[in-house]
C-alpha cells in the first residue's frame, strides 16, 4: 500500500471513528426544520434545560405560489388573523402612531392591501389611506391592488404600517 505523495495528513482513530459534526444552518423558510435537523448531543454533555424556542414571526416566502395554490393550502382562508405593526412616532400624534400592533381578520379570498389599510385607518384616528404603505419582510412594500392570496399573505403573517414621507414631510 503506497500513501500519498501529496503530503496529506492522515485521519487519527478519533477521526475514523466519530462522525464529522454538523453546522446548524438557519434560513428564513427552514428556521424550524434547522433546529430539528441539529445532530444529537453525545450522552458525555451535560444535559441541557429545555427551552421553548420563541415564536417565529412569518416571513415571505422565497417564491410566492400562484393564488389559487396558495389557497388551497390554508385550512379556513375566510378567516385569517393578520398582524399590524404600528411605529412609535409621536410626531403623528393625531394618528394614534403609539408603537402597538393591530390584528385583523382577513378573508385572504378576495382581501387586497387596500382593504388591510383601511381597517388600519379606523384604528389610527382616520389616518388616509393614501399616506400609508405596508411592508412585509422579504417582498418589501406591498401594492394596494395585490390580493393577499397572490402575496401568499397567511394566518399569523406580520406587516409593518409606514407613514408616507413626501419632500421631508410627513
Amino acid at each position: 500500500f503506497d500513501a500519498p505523495s501529496s503530503g496529506a495528513k492522515h485521519p487519527s482513530p478519533t477521526e475514523l471513528t466519530s462522525p464529522p459534526a454538523k453546522k446548524a444552518r438557519l434560513d428564513v423558510a427552514d428556521n424550524v426544520s434547522a433546529v430539528a435537523s441539529s445532530p444529537p448531543e453525545t450522552a458525555a454533555a451535560a444535559p441541557a434545560e429545555h427551552v421553548e424556542p420563541a415564536p417565529a414571526l412569518l416571513t415571505a416566502p422565497t417564491e410566492l405560489l400562484p393564488a389559487e395554490e396558495f389557497l388551497s393550502t390554508l385550512s379556513d382562508p375566510k378567516t385569517v388573523v393578520i398582524t399590524v405593526k404600528i411605529p412609535n412616532d409621536s410626531s403623528s400624534s393625531k394618528w394614534n402612531s403609539d408603537g402597538r400592533e393591530i390584528s385583523v381578520t382577513m378573508d385572504v379570498r378576495t382581501a387586497t392591501v387596500k382593504s388591510i389599510k383601511q381597517i388600519c385607518s379606523k384604528d389610527l384616528g382616520g389616518m388616509p389611506v393614501n399616506k400609508m404603505q405596508l411592508r412585509w419582510s422579504g417582498v418589501g412594500f406591498l401594492k394596494d391592488r395585490d390580493s393577499l392570496a397572490k402575496l401568499n399573505i397567511g394566518p399569523g403573517a406580520t406587516l409593518d404600517l409606514v407613514p408616507k414621507v413626501r419632500g421631508g414631510r410627513k
